[in-house]
């Protein structure tokens, strides 16, 4: 498995990774990117589709947790080595990005939040 760019960069900032690996890495995953934006070129209607219910689901998150703790919660998962959605949210922190770009829907691999809940203080 690919580490997630937020990862690679740690690891090349820790001097474990040389600059040609960290461009090798990075390159694949912009080959990933490529190949989804090909597949929505290919699919329009069903990206379409996908972009809603996730537009739908950042609204309603957001509207009742706000869109600090739902990038927050996002950033956290990110950082979990062993989360394989890792790769696909190292970006969250960053509030230029739509929180609706993070959710995959009907797109495999899945990724919903279906509830957040709090417990208190721990």
């Amino acid at each position: 498995m690919i580490p997630s760019p937020r990862e690679i960069f740690s690891r090349f900032e820790r001097g474990e990774l040389e600059r040609d690996e960290l461009h090798a890495m990075m390159a694949m995953h912009a080959r990933e990117l490529i190949g989804e934006i090909e597949e929505e070129q290919q699919n329009p209607a069903a990206a379409l589709v996908e972009r809603l219910l996730a537009r739908r689901m950042a609204s309603r998150l957001v509207r009742c947790h706000g869109g600090r703790v739902v990038r927050e919660i996002l950033c956290v998962l990110s950082e979990i080595h062993e989360f394989p959605l890792a790769r696909y949210l190292w970006n969250a922190a960053h509030a230029d990005v739509p929180l609706e770009c993070f959710f995959r829907m009907r797109k495999e691999p899945i990724f919903r939040i279906n509830k957040i809940q709090t417990l208190g203080e721990v």
